[in-house]
């Protein structure tokens, strides 16, 4: 059972800067999302090769006193389609937060890649798609500080949005809308009347949902995993069970290089959300490249 938390109260609009590997709560009207299983615990690992995953709480409506959606989520890297393993984020440097509801944490050798620095971001959005619902918008921003061109790198956001319990969810068929990847999780105990969530992967060219243990251990094992780009088990699934979701990005880094990866994680109350080119479009996100390129 995870511990939920007081929310920590953010003075105004003002940015904090903190030198904390920690959680953090981030609220916005009566949306919650937590990072990490209490504020003062270690949050991301120190060794690339570690298993850990974020631990986090997302509550649509009513604070922690509503339902939560969510146990885990992490970052994670591959470089070269002939390579040995995947590799966690790691590499923490700093943490700030702005306002209430956003934080940003940095790294230097981001996954223990010499040379890349890494910058995270999580906004939560109270009704982003309106009434019973909460987004949270992360990305991941790397640049190439290195001597050499980081080439096909692998980059991957998987979440574990436990909709139905550890035990009562189902995914929906994976949707392409555009250049965005959406996976859908419903509660199966109570279908389009419970709780849903999607995990939008903004320029994904592969994603992947299943067994949460199973997703886990491909992509934190000795061995190498998703080499190849597909969309792992894109049919959906009407058994219930506990899964997670995965996103993949797939690009070369030239020296001097940023890029960013993006992602939205939404849940709701009620009906699925399954949001359409338009929806996206009013939230600033419609053509967004999430592999946007820029020379420094």
């Amino acid at each position: 059972m995870k511990k939920v938390l007081a929310v920590l109260a953010f003075a105004g609009l003002a940015t904090t800067a903190m030198a904390q590997n920690t959680g953090v709560n981030l609220t916005d009207g009566d949306a919650f999302f937590r990072f990490g299983s209490t504020t003062t615990t270690v949050l991301f690992p120190t060794t690339a090769t570690s298993s850990t995953r974020l631990s986090i709480d997302h509550f649509v409506n009513a604070g922690t006193s509503g339902t939560d959606l969510a146990f885990d989520m992490m970052w994670y890297a591959g470089v070269g389609t002939s390579r040995t393993r995947e590799l966690t984020l790691t590499g923490y440097t700093s943490r700030s937060v702005s306002g209430s509801n956003s934080v940003t944490y940095t790294f230097a050798n981001a996954f223990g890649i010499s040379g890349l620095s890494a910058t995270v971001t999580a906004t939560l959005t109270d009704n982003a798609y309106g009434a019973n619902t909460s987004r949270l918008y992360t990305s991941l921003v790397l640049v190439n500080n290195g001597a050499a061109p980081i080439t096909d790198l692998d980059t991957f956001f998987s979440i574990d949005n436990d909709i139905g319990g550890s035990t009562g969810d189902i995914y929906l068929p994976l949707q392409v809308l555009g250049s965005d990847r959406v996976l859908v999780q419903r509660d199966a105990a109570v279908g389009t009347g419970g709780t849903n969530s999607a995990l939008i992967g903004h320029g994904a060219v592969a994603s992947g949902a299943g067994g949460f243990s199973a997703l886990n251990t491909q992509l934190t094992d000795t061995g190498p995993d998703f080499t190849t780009l597909a969309d792992l088990n894109s049919a959906g699934t009407v058994t219930t069970g506990d899964y997670a979701q995965f996103v993949q990005w797939r690009n070369t880094l030239g020296v001097g290089q940023q890029m960013s990866f993006e992602a939205d994680v939404i849940g709701s109350i009620g009906s699925a959300v399954i949001p359409t080119p338009g929806s996206l479009a009013l939230l600033g996100l419609g053509g967004f490249a999430a592999a946007r390129r820029r020379r420094a």
